[in-house]
């Protein structure tokens, strides 16, 4: 049985262009809502900016921040939210700065970037955090920091490893995407957050379909009945997908369930 459908955004479900058929999926969404089929977004994009992408007659549920803010189906105040110890986070801010490499610190009410951060990386970012502000001083701010996020210019692998060095005993350091990387709370991930409305639905993981592409999708995949890694997928995803399917670029998820419910 199919109860939930959770989906990844950047390189899932929605195409390099940052759009998706919304006609086929209000089509998809309105058999889903028929059977009592959850639609949920899970991705590690702010919620503001991933809720810009769905009019509230969708419905969604929202595990933003990967997994740091939840929100359940029709409601505006979070479930639950994972805030970061201050300490640990002015902590993190320093090593971060020292190490030279742009980033972005969230919170629980926007995303702050140093004032130091290139144009690009800046311009970059907005893509991924509508309330994103440039701030002076980092360390000045009185916030509610969550996790924080890079793009990077050179070698992920080696920005990441770097990172993991200097603060991987507070932070989980995660490749995201070909030139991303999260920082985020020890055991706080996609699947925690889903977790969360699962045990508020009654539903289990066994009748959980899952899609994504990404390192930060890996404990989502691992633990739902059906994991799908699309295409282009990293390794350490695809291993434990148990599904895979096609481009983002060809609506490859709208597909799977479109298969799915017929």
């Amino acid at each position: 049985m199919v109860a939930v459908i959770a989906v990844d955004m950047d390189g899932t479900f929605l195409r390099p262009d940052d759009t998706y058929d919304r006609a086929r999926f209000e089509r998809l969404l309105a058999v889903m809502r028929e059977r009592g089929i959850r639609f949920v977004v899970a991705s590690g994009n702010q919620l503001t900016q991933l809720r810009s992408f769905f009019q509230p007659f969708d419905d969604a549920a929202f595990v933003a921040e990967n997994g740091h803010i939840v929100v359940d189906q029709g409601q505006t105040t979070p479930l639950a939210t994972a805030v970061l110890d201050p300490e640990a986070a002015q902590r993190v801010i320093r090593s971060l700065t020292a190490l030279g490499h742009p980033f972005v610190m969230s919170g629980t009410e926007g995303a702050f970037v140093p004032a130091t951060a290139p144009e690009w990386f800046v311009d970059g970012m907005r893509r991924y955090y509508h309330r994103l502000d440039v701030a002076e001083d980092l360390l000045a701010l009185d916030v509610d920091v969550m996790k924080f996020s890079m793009i990077t210019d050179t070698d992920v692998v080696e920005v990441a490893r770097q990172v993991s060095e200097e603060v991987g005993d507070v932070l989980n350091v995660v490749i995201s995407g070909p030139r991303d990387m999260d920082m985020n709370q020890p055991g706080i991930h996609k699947a925690h957050g889903l977790g969360l409305l699962l045990d508020r639905w009654g539903v289990d993981w066994k009748d959980v379909v899952s899609f994504g592409d990404g390192g930060n999708d890996v404990e989502l995949l691992a633990a739902s009945g059906r994991g799908y890694a699309l295409e282009g997928a990293r390794d350490s995803l695809v291993e434990v997908a148990t599904h895979r399917a096609g481009s983002n670029a060809n609506d490859a998820v709208l597909d799977v369930i479109e298969e799915l419910l017929s």
